[in-house]
């Protein structure tokens, strides 16, 4: 199912709104802890599927606006073990490569 998400500008009524307005889509698309949804959390959802996707860092960062790559790395990717794994496989697999080469 593809979700397409489209803010348009609303009149803001109070502080939350938008936070509230996301809070609701989060809900009726059952995401987990939608309680805890915000713009926020998006950016942080956006740059870990960036890295997970092999977006650079300092591309990432850049996009992020980020001065430093060390944040971008540090808090904003949340990266699980199973691209660590990946990751590993995909060095070892390349030295393989070229150790045959050779």
């Amino acid at each position: 199912m593809t979700v397409r998400l489209f803010i348009y500008k609303y009149k803001i009524r109070g502080r939350n709104f938008l936070r509230e307005k996301l809070k609701r889509i989060a809900k009726l698309l059952n995401l987990k802890d939608y309680e805890n949804f915000s713009l926020h959390n998006l950016r942080h959802n956006y740059c870990t599927r960036g890295i997970e996707n092999h977006v650079q860092l300092p591309e990432m960062q850049r996009l992020l606006g980020h001065a430093k790559a060390s944040v971008t790395a540090e808090w904003y990717t949340h990266l699980d073990n199973s691209h660590l794994k990946k990751a590993a496989n995909n060095v070892n697999s390349n030295r393989l490569k070229a150790f045959s080469q050779s």
